[in-house]
């Protein structure tokens, strides 16, 4: 598999395509709709991307998500105490899609730990290209500094070994991955495949002890 493969179609995940849909009649996806309650919890979460995409993080208030996936404001307030449990809660559903995204190719990249990273790194690759508002989102929201908990169990499912724990190796990775996933936005026809192959291996690197870094 390529590192950084921006071409290959990204593994089907029905649940997640429903989520990041367009439309006033898929906001809250067709999976939930035998539940009203959930149905209209995801459209919020839904409403409150597409806010984020055109107003930004600050510029845009639970009156506005509430509109824009057409249900009441005490029904906001019903599933979330405040914006900030809002943003938390979206924050979290992204994680859990990046998750996903990212580690669904590892089971048949091989036993090799360089092999499955690179099938992680390509993973988390394609999520971007695929969502790149969601993961916009993921680093822009703030909150604690941890990494998608997926990711910190992909990297113990390594066994890398080295000085650093799965948590901190998984740290490691998605500050590398926000940082190109940046230049990335910025730059988008200043950076190349050597340049983004060249992130992936230095990012090994710092992750892998020495007697498994070559790549």
């Amino acid at each position: 598999m390529a590192a950084s493969d921006f071409t290959r179609p990204p593994t089907p995940i029905p649940e997640e395509r429903e989520f990041y849909s367009t439309g006033r009649g898929a906001r809250g996806g067709a999976v939930f709709e035998s539940d009203p309650r959930e149905y209209r919890r995801q459209a919020m979460l839904r409403a409150g991307l597409e806010l984020f995409e055109k107003k930004g993080l600050r510029d845009f208030t639970v009156a506005d998500v509430a509109r824009t996936a057409g249900v009441a404001l005490q029904t906001f307030y019903l599933h979330f105490a405040s914006r900030e449990a809002f943003l938390d809660a979206l924050r979290t559903r992204i994680h859990t899609d990046v998750d996903r995204a990212a580690t669904a190719d590892m089971v048949e990249a091989g036993e090799m730990p360089q092999q499955c990273f690179r099938a992680l790194w390509a993973g988390l690759c394609r999520c971007a290209r695929e969502h790149p508002t969601a993961v916009a989102f993921a680093f822009e929201a703030g909150g604690d500094p941890l990494a998608p908990a997926g990711l910190t169990q992909a990297m113990e499912e390594l066994h890398v070994g080295g000085a650093l724990p799965p948590s901190l190796q998984a740290l490691l990775l998605w500050s590398v991955f926000g940082a190109f996933f940046r230049l990335l936005r910025t730059h988008p026809e200043g950076l190349t495949r050597a340049d983004t192959d060249s992130m992936e291996r230095a990012c090994w690197r710092a992750i892998a002890p020495p007697n498994v870094a070559e790549w």
